[in-house]
């Protein structure tokens, strides 16, 4: 039983015993919501029953529990508007936000970890706010050196921020022809890639930023863009897009390279992220399926079903050691977690968001994860 369902049985049980001041108090303190229906009477048969610790030989199989993944809140942000996007730095030191309020929030990742209870504003994590665009913010990627953080938007501008000076405002940007969806930086931070509502992918060196090179034309996507990213030493990129289809191109030439057309039985693709050896993709679509690609035999190595992804977009990622796959499912509002190697099902985690989770991010460096949500918030996750 993890703390959520713990909390829950203990409100539930106050309210039993006619406590109801004290139930909605543990329920405010605790994130949860106080009018959930638990069985009243299960948190005193649980103690009343005799406790078991059958001894076991050093043989033992390990149970399959031993592979359970356990999902705890330990920290939410809010913004004014729906949040929609996350991201880590490099190091893990840090977590990025983007709200269709137009804001940025930057967070400290141990001091989220820290954090006593999920509403704690004391430890402090939320340790900037930066505001420059007017309309919604799509996405956010950091530089590889972790000191600027970049940002997409509606408002068809790419913005760079400083994290490390005072002032709120981008001291640079890019004015793109579109709106941009999604955005990624060269390895070596000299390139910034954008997939917006073009169907080629934007190149932009950002010594010349009012340059835009884009792939022949003939290779474009039929539809909007909605992913990009880069292979760590930077020879590739891929792209994904509503025409179904999921691109490779030449890090260098912007050569195609390879093609995944239907990737996801020709549903809209969301979500295309590389493996760290830069041999594999992962991407996610809404034919409710996350899949695993070999990008030099350009065939589908493994699917991953049991999230929903039918009624918006959300994306699928790899944890730090790419032992597990994260999404959402729809129907139940919850985290999936996958053994990335059998496709097996680890967890179901809901995550009680008010709405459904629209970004999944976890950590480069440790055993955490960001989820944003259309109810304005955005929760840190430790597993």
């Amino acid at each position: 039983m993890d703390r959520s369902q713990l909390y829950g049985l203990i409100i539930s049980q106050l309210k039993d015993d006619g406590y109801m001041s004290a139930a909605r108090a543990v329920a405010s303190a605790t994130m949860q919501d106080p009018d959930h229906e638990h069985d009243p009477h299960a948190l005193s048969r649980m103690l009343q029953s005799p406790q078991r610790n059958p001894k076991r030989s050093s043989s033992a199989r390990p149970s399959a529990s031993a592979t359970r993944v356990d999902l705890e809140t330990r920290f939410i942000t809010t913004h004014k508007g729906l949040c929609r996007t996350a991201c880590y730095s490099a190091d893990g030191a840090f977590v990025a936000t983007g709200s269709e309020d137009t804001t940025l929030k930057l967070l400290d990742v141990s001091k989220m970890g820290s954090a006593q209870q999920a509403g704690d504003e004391a430890s402090r994590p939320v340790t900037r706010a930066f505001y420059d665009h007017t309309h919604a913010v799509h996405c956010v990627a950091f530089h590889p050196s972790g000191t600027t953080l970049a940002s997409g938007s509606a408002d068809h501008t790419i913005k760079m921020f400083d994290t490390m000076a005072a002032n709120k405002r981008a001291g640079s940007s890019i004015t793109d022809s579109h709106s941009v969806n999604s955005i990624a930086y060269h390895p070596s931070g000299e390139l910034l890639l954008a997939g917006t509502d073009h169907g080629a992918p934007h190149m932009y060196h950002l010594k010349q930023p009012n340059q835009c090179y884009l792939p022949h034309e003939t290779t474009h996507h039929t539809g909007r863009i909605t992913g990009v990213h880069f292979s760590q030493d930077g020879s590739l990129y891929a792209s994904c897009s509503e025409d179904g289809a999921i691109r490779v191109w030449d890090g260098a030439s912007s050569a195609a390279v390879m093609e995944l057309p239907g990737a996801h039985d020709g549903r809209e693709v969301w979500s295309v992220v590389f493996s760290k050896d830069g041999t594999q993709l992962l991407s996610s679509g809404a034919d409710s399926t996350s899949k695993v690609w070999d990008v030099r035999a350009a065939k589908q190595v493994r699917v991953y079903q049991g999230a929903t992804h039918r009624s918006h977009a959300v994306n699928t990622c790899w944890d730090r050691d790419e032992n597990l796959i994260f999404s959402h499912d729809d129907a139940s509002n919850s985290i999936v977690a996958w053994d990335a190697k059998s496709g097996q099902v680890l967890a179901k985690k809901r995550t009680d968001h008010k709405q459904g989770a629209r970004c999944v991010v976890a950590s480069p460096t440790d055993r955490c994860l960001m989820t944003c949500s259309d109810d304005f918030r955005a929760r840190f996750w430790v597993f």
